[in-house]
């Protein structure tokens, strides 16, 4: 038996930044390859100084200028020892 993916995306950085505390900033375009999904996200995602924090933030419109936990698309993840 073939297992394939269930969803699958390609994702594409567009542009990259670092501001004045050291973290990095990425627009990243996502594409999902099945056609029942949204075809494209437009995704910001922040990776803290450290490495240690990755927060992000998706729309389906123009790229997010600022992250709004309370969104459904919102995500952070923690480095954990």
């Amino acid at each position: 038996m073939i297992h394939r993916p269930y969803l699958a995306y390609t994702y594409t950085v567009t542009d990259s930044w670092k501001d004045s505390e050291g973290n990095i900033f990425f627009e990243i375009k996502e594409e999902a390859e099945q056609q029942m999904f949204s075809p494209l996200y437009c995704t910001l995602w922040k990776l803290s100084d450290t490495g240690e924090t990755l927060e992000m933030e998706s729309t389906t419109w123009d790229y997010p200028t600022e992250f709004d936990t309370d969104s459904f698309y919102y995500r952070i993840y923690y480095c954990q020892e």
